[in-house]
């Protein structure tokens, strides 16, 4: 009975281990994409309504890192970093035929946002997730 404890405990322990791992790397991703959202607000309203899709690079990406930093959970402190912020832009091809005409945007921005979660045992996981932002 002792030699099967010796054996069990070791293995439970672990098992517990791997599934907080597994829970924070789950709420790690979640923060991740909840966090590449306040990007919506730095979208300028008066070039919305005129079909343009404008976004104030450097004022984004603060929104985005204080976002991440601020709302990160006390679980995930030192756990989670991190990493990038980028804003690319994709263009579009003009369509004649597009609903908006010569409004059509010329260009969509899109986000990136790159963590690294830290595992029990040093390990560096990356987390990458992207948004973009269309206006069709």
């Amino acid at each position: 009975m002792f030699c099967t404890a010796l054996i069990l405990l070791p293995l439970g322990v672990s098992g517990v281990g791997f599934l907080s791992d597994l829970v924070l790397l789950q709420r790690s991703k979640q923060h991740v994409k909840t966090s590449i959202y306040a990007a919506g607000v730095c979208l300028s309203a008066d070039l919305l309504s005129v079909g343009k899709l404008e976004l104030d690079i450097p004022l984004a990406t603060s929104k985005i890192r204080k976002e991440f930093l601020d709302r990160l959970p006390a679980m995930l402190a030192g756990r989670l970093t991190l990493i990038a912020v980028e804003i690319v832009f994709r263009p579009v091809v003009y369509d004649p035929s597009h609903w908006q005409g010569e409004n059509q945007p010329k260009r969509l921005p899109i986000i990136r946002i790159r963590a690294a979660f830290w595992d029990r045992f040093g390990q560096r996981i990356l987390l990458e997730d992207s948004l973009e932002y269309l206006i069709d």
